[in-house]
């Protein structure tokens, strides 16, 4: 499955929140889906903190200095501030191919919350018209 970058803490955000014991099944790809994630947001996470060691002032120990009322971090520069942003802004809208585990709905044999189920609606497959 094709997802934006930018998507992934919210998916994993939302399947996270997912706490009823729907089915072995569902409870079992929620699970693989979550490390799928997990994985890719860890890569998405590393090239920010790169990315941001670039731009950023760094104290003596190579950690992100931050204003210490806001805790905002500090860039070198007001180009850097640019650069960073637009970079992030690359890899927020860059797709990545996951392999995503699919469920169907009908897999979804008890009751769930509006949230639950808006959680799982990517995973769901679609049926189609027979």
């Amino acid at each position: 499955m094709k997802l934006r970058s930018g998507e992934l803490i919210m998916l994993m955000n939302g399947l996270s929140n997912v706490q009823t014991a729907i089915s072995p099944k569902v409870n079992y790809n929620v699970s693989r889906n979550k490390k799928i994630l997990m994985d890719e947001i860890k890569e998405y996470q590393d090239e920010i903190t790169k990315l941001q060691k670039k731009h950023c002032k760094l104290d003596k120990n190579g950690e992100l200095v931050t204003k210490e009322k806001s805790n905002e971090i500090t860039f070198k520069s007001k180009e850097d501030k640019t650069a960073l942003t637009a970079a992030i802004n690359e890899i927020n809208n860059t797709e990545c191919e996951l392999p995503i585990r699919m469920i169907k709905l009908d897999d979804i044999s008890v009751s769930i919350s509006q949230a639950e189920m808006d959680a799982l609606e990517f995973m769901i497959e679609e049926e189609s018209d027979k």
